[in-house]
């Protein structure tokens, strides 16, 4: 629904004229749809609950060139391009579907902190921009009353103020995952220690019983 507010509603219209409503597309697009998408699991369900065979098949075949199908209109590129580009971040983060590489919990962590100061950064460019920096949008409707270095100083805003809390949401939903999937390695851990030994441990003892015996005298 978010998807199709930002996309299909009079927010698309304003967008080709308004740096301030362009930037809340932009936001929306690559920061706020892609955790909601993968926290909603699409491509999983789909997986799951789609037979492989016979008109399974064909299903799956028709939703990858959905994924691949490419409009040529420039603005459509740029929301597609924001949309792909939030999700190519978000997913090693959030996904709990099957990935070609899976990164670490550090790892993504580095790429969360990384990201984050990037739009405030954006933000308090324009926000201190004497001129407008885009040409795009130097030409407002003038029935509509427009003053274009406040409408970039409000896009600025946005992208100060819009992606902080969005980013904090994804970092506090990453760390109760992280912490509830080393709970649960630890007690798997503990599992398999009290079934079979723990072989680690068993391994350390053996190590220390053959210097003991490498640096023990010879008798005659």
């Amino acid at each position: 629904m978010l998807l199709i507010a930002v996309t299909g509603s009079k927010v698309e219209s304003y967008g080709n004229e308004l740096f301030s409503v362009w930037m809340f597309q932009h936001l929306t697009l690559s920061m706020a749809i892609p955790p909601l998408w993968v926290l909603g699991s699409p491509g999983l369900l789909l997986l799951r609950s789609t037979s492989h065979r016979g008109p399974g098949r064909n299903v799956l075949a028709l939703a990858l060139s959905a994924l691949r199908s490419r409009p040529a209109a420039g603005h459509v590129f740029l929301e597609i391009f924001f949309l792909a580009s939030g999700l190519l971040f978000i997913m090693p983060v959030l996904a709990t579907g099957p990935l070609p590489v899976r990164q670490s919990y550090l790892g993504r962590c580095f790429d969360l902190f990384v990201e984050m100061p990037l739009h405030v950064f954006i933000g308090v460019v324009l926000m201190m921009a004497t001129k407008p920096l885009l040409t795009t949008f130097v030409n407002p409707p003038p029935e509509w009353g427009v003053d274009v270095m406040q409408d970039q100083q409000l896009a600025g805003a946005l992208a100060w103020s819009y992606g902080e809390p969005v980013a904090l949401v994804v970092v506090v939903i990453f760390a109760m995952r992280w912490n509830r999937d080393d709970k649960r390695m630890n007690a798997a851990q503990d599992r398999r220690a009290e079934i079979d030994g723990d072989s680690d441990l068993e391994a350390y003892n053996n190590f220390l019983r053959s210097l003991s015996a490498a640096e023990r005298p010879e008798t005659r």
